[in-house]
């Protein structure tokens, strides 16, 4: 099952495990398994002072929108949060943007309309603008003579204009007359002053996506529509409900239903009490829940242990093409199980037998063709290690320590990457041996999840509720997103970043570059470790009874 020599060692770390060593640590009966710092609460090993399923004692849960603080149920909405009746407890929203408690607890937006800035505003398709000049309609600036090119008035990006008298808006310029592709329209004398009409005026139109104009002049789509293009041609969708065009044209939420223009989520795996850690394949999803590494379908089903046998309490996780990997908090061991799920025995990955390592801290395992890697700091959270770890039986090389507690983890080909919870930063050392440190990004709140793509970092701000752009030269970082309550991790595709957002129990998205905001998911309990791949999100709730969710990008 494991590597060779790897497996030859299997007999000797399940004896060294069973019997108690590595100073006393834990061995495989569930009331040995719990860190000296835990409480066996059933089956699961609680930290009474702050877990908020077991605060104080076994089996007292802290309503939602609470923590357990020193053995104690207390408020914990962060700042712009707002705590709201849910589901029989207490919720924290983000008034900003919940549908459902928009400005105010209670304050539902009514079809047509979203949470903005938390007002409830028309929701508009994709391409159009809702303008001061023409309130409660949809401009369309590429055609709008009186928002040409943007809303007119604007000082912010992209400021459109109000065409001069004889000129029209094609392609969202004034023009004598309407770009190629572009149809001229000619509405009726008596016409009002509209986003379609331009109080009585030649317009351009495009007749295939305009949903002021879908398919003829004048053929308005109304609110909550889109104008889509199908086999037929073009055609009035209602995005707010239409499976098939789910927010926007051509958005399927396949077997799934679309409501206020969201796919709802699926959920793929229920009682996985705790889901953290997030990881993928091309066919299966890994995650830490219920003190053991699971190996998922993506299609959903029945989970299987990877990390037979029981006992351990994993806190980071990363796979390859043939096993998956997690340190064990219990043991101070790296261990490693193999891939797919066979019901065989996990292998402790050798060099940590005798080289244990510091305290874990979550999502801090990484793994390339040669070596796993590992964050850890110390139990005050003052002194931070990064350390590689052969996977052919050699040294654990130490590539970085110092103060600094880091959190999101992320490799390339050359460098490894952390954030630094504890002073807001961005840091990145070499992977090949002991390099200096380069700190590239500083000023950060309470910096969390990590991703890459090549050309720039991102990573969410869970202090101040920013998702971040940053470079790999140091330069000034740039906000995505800011007034989220609690990001927590990252995921990005070519064009888009998502995230959980643990406190507002939600799951976001915007462009890679900047632009609209825009919810995957409300109502989620604690959403925390995410992924994507090409046509889903995946992430997992640690609320509650715990879930793995999906949803189509």
């Amino acid at each position: 099952m494991a590597r060779s020599p790897r497996c030859v060692l299997a007999a000797l770390a399940v004896l060294l495990f069973a019997v108690g060593c590595n100073d006393g640590k834990s061995g495989l009966t569930p009331a040995q398994a719990c860190p000296q710092t835990q409480t066996l609460c059933g089956s699961v090993c609680a930290t009474l002072a702050t877990d908020p399923g077991n605060c104080g004692s076994c089996g007292k849960a802290c309503a939602a929108g609470t923590a357990c603080v020193a053995g104690a149920c207390k408020s914990t909405c962060p700042p712009g949060g707002l705590q709201c009746p849910f589901d029989g407890g207490i919720a924290c929203v983000n008034p900003q943007s919940d549908n459902l408690n928009c400005g105010a607890c209670g304050t539902t937006c009514p079809t047509g309309k979203s949470c903005q800035s938390g007002t409830c505003q028309l929701t508009c398709p994709p391409g159009t603008l809702i303008c001061p000049n023409e309130p409660g309609l949809c401009a369309n600036p590429a055609t709008d003579n009186q928002n040409c090119g943007g809303c007119s008035g604007s000082t912010d990006g992209g400021p459109g204009v109000v065409c001069p008298a004889g000129e029209l808006c094609s392609n969202g310029t004034c023009q004598a007359t309407c770009a190629p592709n572009y149809a001229t329209c000619k509405p009726p004398a008596d016409a009002g002053v509209d986003a379609g009409t331009d109080a009585g005026q030649p317009y351009c139109a495009q007749l295939g996506s305009d949903p002021n104009n879908c398919g003829s002049c004048g053929n308005a789509c109304g609110p909550g529509g889109a104008c889509c293009t199908g086999a037929s041609g073009p055609f009035c969708a209602n995005i707010l409900y239409d499976a098939a065009n789910c927010g926007q044209c051509g958005h399927s939420c396949g077997a799934d239903t679309c409501e206020q223009g969201l796919c709802t989520p699926s959920v793929l795996s229920w009682l996985q009490f705790g889901a953290s850690d997030l990881t993928q394949d091309a066919q299966s999803l890994y995650y830490l829940a219920n003190l053991e590494v699971w190996q998922l379908p993506k299609g959903g089903g029945s989970p299987t242990i990877v990390s037979f046998p029981s006992g351990f309490s994993p806190q980071g996780l990363a796979v390859d093409s043939t096993h998956a990997y997690w340190s064990d908090v219990n043991t101070g061991w790296m261990w490693e199980g193999a891939l797919p799920a066979d019901g065989g025995f996990a292998n402790p990955v050798f060099t940590t037998l005798f080289q244990p390592l510091l305290d874990p801290v979550p999502f801090g395992v990484a793994v390339d063709a040669h070596n796993a890697y590992y964050a850890g700091y110390d139990a005050g959270g003052q002194s931070g290690v990064i350390v590689g770890i052969p996977l052919q039986n050699v040294f654990v090389t130490t590539l970085a320590s110092g103060s600094f507690q880091p959190n999101g983890l992320a490799l390339d080909a050359v460098y490894i990457y952390w954030t630094d919870a504890l002073h807001g930063q961005v840091l990145r050392t070499n992977k090949f041996g002991a390099f200096p440190v380069e700190v590239l990004a500083t000023g950060q709140s309470v910096p969390a999840g990590l991703a890459l793509d090549g050309n720039n970092l991102y990573w969410a701000n869970s202090g101040n509720g920013t998702v971040m752009r940053g470079f790999y030269d140091g330069g000034t970082p740039v906000a995505i997103a800011t007034g989220q309550l609690s990001p927590q991790r990252v995921a990005i595709d070519g064009t888009t970043i998502y995230w959980t957002d643990n406190a507002a129990g939600m799951v976001m998205k915007a462009p890679l570059q900047g632009g609209p905001v825009q919810p995957v998911a409300y109502q989620q309990y604690g959403p925390d470790g995410i992924v994507v791949d090409g046509q889903r999100v995946y992430w997992t709730n640690n609320g509650s009874v715990g879930a793995v969710m999906s949803a189509p990008k």
